[in-house]
């Protein structure tokens, strides 16, 4: 095109554009015929198709297929299967179990001078390994990832102030320490720590942790004493004719009823039979006496007020000093892994 003779470039091209566009679209399409079939050629894309080409139908997208849902364990079918002396005992065991989950961790209820710091925790605190300094803070032992299955161990000092875990590091040349322990020579205001690897002994106190030469000996066991306020033992008394359940024994050796048989089952709310405990025994903190009764490790605790006695706690003390007192129950999911526990820190009120 020419505009005062001169050739307008922009619109030569966009002219061209369209004619190429219309050629295109007239001649796009070629049919061929091969015996009684024609097909249609697309010169654009270089595809062919059996005329009319009709498209193929699009099949609709499947459904997601929903993850499947974890399996509850199946604790009827498997005490089925059990040899019948084994069944009784599961049977005896899963009563227990039962009667311990009627009553939440964290409504463990040992009297009105007392309060309960219920928390939830996947730290496993260890057995015993509790110490109390002359201020009252509380020490521990705890395992900092006991859930995640069998080789992991890792270990931290603590304070547990109420329901808080307060980590308290001991230094190390890099790494974890994979075992920790108190030991018994822990006093007053000190407390002697070993851990590992290297072996390695801590001496810590209020105010500073220092390394000392490595001390091999028994670890601490800050485990309730198994004796009732007046220093009295307890044992179960397995005559069926007797109407007696559970019997005192003082240090002079003499004997007197705590509680009947009728009694007991009065405050296991009727929920479970006699012959499901088969180990028993009484304790005392700050003044209240305490029946620890279970099947195998499912435990049950009681306070006693003879000639009575109340359902408590779920679970038994793991730990007991001066004025701290520590349960504690494994959380577990629907297929029985444990995902964590339940701890109630008992100690006197502050009023």
């Amino acid at each position: 095109m020419k505009l005062n003779g001169h050739i307008h470039w922009p619109r030569v091209l966009v002219a061209s554009m369209v004619l190429i566009a219309a050629i295109l679209i007239v001649f796009r399409y070629q049919y061929t015929l091969n015996g009684s079939t024609a097909y249609r050629i697309d010169a654009l894309t270089g595809s062919f198709c059996a005329y009319p080409c009709t498209p193929a139908p699009t099949n609709p997208p499947l459904p997601a297929t929903p993850a499947a849902s974890p399996t509850p364990f199946n604790e009827q079918g498997y005490a089925a299967q059990l040899p019948s002396d084994e069944r009784l005992a599961y049977a005896a065991n899963a009563r227990v179990g039962a009667l311990q989950s009627t009553v939440s961790m964290a409504y463990a209820n040992l009297g009105q001078r007392l309060t309960n710091a219920y928390f939830r925790s996947d730290h496993l605190i260890k057995d015993g390994q509790g110490f109390e300094m002359p201020d009252g803070t509380f020490w521990v032992v705890y395992s900092t990832c006991a859930s995640e299955g069998a080789g992991c161990e890792r270990y931290d000092l603590a304070i547990l102030d109420g329901e808080t875990l307060h980590p308290i590091w001991l230094p190390h040349s890099g790494g974890d320490w994979y075992f920790m322990e108190m030991l018994a020579s822990s006093s007053g205001g000190r407390i002697v720590v070993s851990a590992s690897p290297p072996e390695t002994t801590f001496v810590v106190t209020e105010r500073e942790i220092a390394q000392v030469p490595t001390m091999r000996e028994r670890d601490l066991e800050a485990v309730p004493p198994r004796v009732l306020g007046d220093g009295s033992t307890c044992s179960m008394d397995r005559s069926p004719a007797s109407p007696v359940f559970v019997w005192a024994t003082s240090t002079g050796k003499a004997k007197r009823p705590l509680l009947s048989k009728t009694a007991f089952l009065v405050a296991a709310h009727d929920a479970i039979r006699l012959t499901d405990i088969d180990d028993l025994y009484c304790t005392s903190f700050q003044g209240v006496d305490l029946l620890v009764a279970g099947n195998g490790e499912t435990k049950l605790t009681f306070v006693l007020a003879p000639p009575s006695a109340r359902y408590a706690a779920p679970g038994e003390p793991i730990i007991m000093t001066n004025h701290h007192l520590l349960f504690r129950v494994i959380d577990e999911d629907a297929q029985g892994s444990v995902q964590g526990w339940g701890y109630a820190h008992i100690t006197l009120k502050r009023f």
